[in-house]
C-alpha cells in the first residue's frame, strides 16, 4: 500500500482513481438516462430499456479493450 502512495506511483494512483470515478460517473448517466432519451426522442418504452443496455454494453466493451491495450503498451 505504501508503494501505491510513494513519489513513483503516487501520479499513476492518483490518475487511476480519477479515472475510475469519471468512468462510474459515466456509467450512471448512461444507465440511467439513455432510455428516458431515448423515449423523449420518441422511441416506446419497449425499444428504450434495450437501447439503454446496448450502449452500456459496448462502453463497456471499449473500456476492456482500452484497459488491455493500455496494459500491453
Amino acid at each position: 500500500m505504501r508503494r501505491l502512495v510513494s513519489p513513483d506511483w503516487r501520479r499513476t494512483t492518483v490518475r487511476s482513481g480519477v479515472d475510475f470515478f469519471v468512468m462510474m460517473f459515466a456509467f450512471c448517466f448512461v444507465v440511467s438516462w439513455t432510455p428516458k432519451l431515448l423515449v423523449e426522442a420518441g422511441c416506446r418504452q419497449v425499444r428504450a430499456s434495450p437501447g439503454g443496455v446496448l450502449l452500456n454494453c459496448c462502453r463497456s466493451l471499449k473500456m476492456v479493450m482500452k484497459a488491455t491495450f493500455a496494459v500491453m503498451t
